[in-house]
């Protein structure tokens, strides 16, 4: 599960670092480690560099003696991680990013030095969106397939099926089904729930859990909660939720978590967020009910998320975790200062650009190119008045037709499931 995780986030880094044109990028930060009573434990640095071209080449994280190297050649990116100092834990990574027509076609992934290898290959339908991705440890060994299905009325995501190798005392291996999820939107597709259904593919494919996960959003269009369910005895009982909170600039400042008690819910732990004026300095702060009180709780890797203009500091930082399982000390706050306002972000357009995701040319006049490094996304284009013209789901990138717009200024949001990734303004001429 966490080599999966692993490799969606360097999925998305992939597809930043894919592009053509570059921005003015940050060269170097400061990570802060506080203890409970705000102190400051320890600082870190971590530098970045760039080839003549203004294309990343090099990220570095001194104070974990590691480093990582990317590698452009036409349609191919690769990535290589290293830890130097041969300490524990040993670490090597290398990937392999291969391009067809700006949408990714494969990854080839190798880590640690028992040369452990595994890989992703995509495969899209005639509409442009994926239909199936496949997972191995190669190419010929293939041993997860996800199959993607939707609604063509509309475009929507409606299920994905992901089905499993297996093979019963020394039988001829056969797929099995491991689990279902099923998407439900709204009219602007916004996504309102998925079902979760789990089968046992050692069991004869018998349906072995059903999990109803529902998201309500604000008038702002911000989720506001998330509420899990479980189907027992054939009702959907309520299991656990999670609410967030937003600051004017709709940046999350408080996270909290809890589970279903009796008649209400319990909120048992919270994280808050703390922004600077200019949002390049940040604390994440863990706390945990006690009675009537918040008091500080311990270091999670699995509650806390960095921004998303933060990936490469995030893939870094995770290695926070061996440093608190070889110590005493629980990690409580971190502190981030950029010492440069932009982001470490690679795009094939220089206009319009914000976490990844690109919408250009800019001005334009009969069409607008869409491009992010999402899987099942969607982006919805607004008038000045806030009226929707467009929602449209994409993998990857798409383009909209504006030829029969009026000339203006039009808003335009991109959503990755619940999240909305980034929005901005795009001019018809």
């Amino acid at each position: 599960m966490k080599k999966t995780i692993l490799t969606l986030l360097l999925l998305t880094m992939a597809f930043w670092v894919h592009a053509q044109n570059t921005l003015s990028q940050p060269e170097h930060f400061i990570g802060r480690r506080l203890n409970a009573s705000g102190e400051v434990t320890k600082e870190y640095e971590a530098n970045y560099a760039y080839s003549p071209e203004g294309k990343l080449s090099d990220f570095s994280f001194p104070d974990f003696s590691l480093s990582s190297h990317y590698t452009y050649e036409d349609d191919y990116l690769t990535y290589e991680l290293i830890r130097h100092d041969g300490g524990y834990p040993m670490f090597y990574e290398d990937l392999s990013y291969h391009y067809e027509e700006g949408r990714i076609k494969s990854i080839l992934h190798g880590w640690d030095a028992m040369n452990t290898n595994e890989c992703w290959i995509y495969t899209y339908d005639d509409n442009g969106r994926l239909s199936r991705k496949d997972y191995g440890g190669s190419p010929s060994d293939i041993t997860n397939y996800f199959e993607y299905e939707y609604d063509y009325g509309n475009g929507s995501l409606t299920r994905v099926e992901k089905s499993y190798l297996q093979t019963l005392q020394g039988w001829q291996a056969v797929w099995a089904i491991n689990k279902i999820n099923t998407y439900q939107y709204s009219d602007d597709y916004t996504l309102l729930s998925v079902r979760t259904d789990t089968y046992n593919y050692q069991g004869g494919g018998e349906l072995t859990g059903s999990r109803l996960l529902s998201y309500h959003y604000s008038s702002t269009g911000n989720v506001e909660e998330e509420i899990t369910q479980t189907l027992t005895n054939g009702e959907w009982v309520n299991t656990s939720i999670r609410r967030y909170v937003y600051d004017d600039q709709d940046r999350v400042v408080e996270q909290q978590d809890g589970t279903w008690s009796e008649e209400d819910w319990n909120i048992t732990h919270k994280v808050d967020y703390e922004f600077s004026d200019n949002g390049n300095v940040y604390t994440v702060s863990f706390r945990k009910k006690n009675g009537d009180d918040w008091v500080w709780d311990v270091f999670n890797n699995q509650t806390i998320f960095f921004d998303s203009k933060l990936k490469e500091q995030q893939r870094a930082l995770g290695y926070f975790v061996y440093e608190d399982m070889n110590g005493s000390a629980s990690i409580n706050q971190f502190v981030f200062n950029m010492i440069n306002t932009t982001d470490p972000i690679y795009l094939n357009t220089g206009e319009n650009h914000q976490d990844g995701c690109a919408v250009y040319p800019n001005p334009g006049k009969d069409g607008v190119n869409i491009s992010a490094p999402i899987e099942n996304a969607v982006v919805r284009f607004y008038d000045m008045q806030g009226r929707l013209l467009l929602a449209k789901p994409f993998d990857f990138q798409t383009t909209v037709n504006t030829g029969e717009w009026a000339p203006g200024i039009y808003l335009w949001e991109i959503w990755n499931g619940a999240q909305r990734e980034t929005s901005g303004k795009w001019v018809k001429e």
